[in-house]
């Protein structure tokens, strides 16, 4: 599709597109902001194409996009592969980072129970593999949220306290990293 930016330039929307599908998949821990630089740029930007508007379907990608990029920061975290990689920020970032795509879901309308089913399995295993590596001397317990943090998230993915190892808790700090 091609869209008249003014009288001597012609621009390829889906072109455009792509290339900030890709910015999207890429973004860092707030994907939401890089779709609002995204529209920015193809809105008001000066070294912007200028678009006029986006084609609905052009804008319910990029919002998928968000959503894509939310769902593998949120997974990220509950990876016991991992934890001692430098892209590790911990269960607390998962638990900030389900809320901001739970927010944005709800915003846009989207359905997030996918993501939130998902997620739970990961917490589970997550907590399993932690609770046998730091039992069997194989590391120090990477946690960094409180057992309510935990118990809140499990509850809020559907996950009943009664699945999680027994004596997690005692793996946990009593005061987690972030203030919510």
């Amino acid at each position: 599709m091609v869209m008249a930016m003014n009288e001597s330039e012609q621009v390829d929307i889906d072109s455009l597109i792509e290339d900030e599908l890709l910015m999207l998949r890429h973004s860092g821990e707030i994907p939401e902001i890089a779709l609002h630089h995204t529209l920015h740029f193809l809105h008001k930007d000066p070294e912007g194409p200028g678009l006029k508007e986006i084609p609905p379907e052009s804008l319910k990608r990029l919002k998928e996009a968000v959503f894509k990029r939310y769902r593998v920061i949120v997974l990220r975290d509950m990876k016991p592969e991992n934890r001692d990689l430098a892209i590790y920020r911990g269960l607390a970032r998962s638990i900030i980072n389900y809320k901001r795509l739970k927010r944005f879901c709800q915003i846009e309308g989207m359905d997030i129970s996918g993501v939130r089913k998902e997620a739970g399995k990961f917490l589970k295993n997550f907590l399993e593999q932690e609770y046998q590596d730091v039992e069997s001397g194989a590391r120090t317990s990477c946690i960094n949220c409180t057992w309510k943090d935990i118990l809140d998230f499990a509850k809020e993915l559907g996950v009943s306290p009664q699945t999680l190892p027994q004596d997690i808790e005692k793996m946990c700090p009593e005061k987690g990293e972030y203030e919510w």
